[in-house]
């Protein structure tokens, strides 16, 4: 993708979100402050969120240029197709499509753009930080209802309860 298809891409993605906005004050007869953050808040969160998934596509792009190899045997991976993947982000929910890569001998698979963006099972690095944090002093369902509120990303007291195990687990690695 060329700096320009880029910019096309981030720009449309612009252009709907403000499509949507100017369409929705026109319907709305008389609107409060916190209707209208409401409105701006998702109108935000949709457009980073498309915004994003242009860049990944872009980073997913640069990726298939290569194709890699196992680590252990130095044979080339088979690539077996693209597959979509949603993860739950700071900026909202995000879906993006993949290519996932085979070694037959050892039977084993794997996304590498997932490891190169940090991305275990639906959940990104940065929002599961912020769950980690907000999980050391309350419980899971209190935290996600946290960032349910303030971010406007819906998490469930499960992805809370995960990201706390996993940050433990890396810590009694370190010990």
């Amino acid at each position: 993708m060329t700096d320009a298809e880029l910019k096309v891409g981030l720009l449309k993605a612009a252009e709907e979100a403000i499509d949507e906005i100017v369409a929705w004050s026109g319907v709305t007869k008389q609107m409060t402050l916190t209707e209208l953050e409401d409105v701006m808040l998702e109108s935000r969160q949709r457009v980073y969120a498309r915004m994003t998934e242009v860049l990944l596509a872009q980073e997913e792009a640069k990726r298939n240029a290569e194709i890699p190899v196992n680590a252990k045997t130095q044979k080339r991976l088979h690539p077996k197709g693209a597959k979509k993947k949603g993860v739950v982000t700071r900026l909202g929910w995000l879906s993006y499509e993949r290519q996932y890569y085979y070694d037959v001998q050892e039977h084993q698979g794997c996304y590498p753009l997932d490891e190169q963006l940090g991305i275990e099972r639906h959940i990104s690095a940065g929002m599961s930080r912020v769950l980690v944090k907000l999980g050391a002093d309350r419980p899971y369902q209190s935290s996600a209802d946290l960032v349910n509120e303030l971010m406007q990303v819906s998490v469930s007291d499960t992805s809370a309860w995960r990201s706390m195990q996993k940050a433990g687990e890396k810590y009694q690695a370190l010990m």
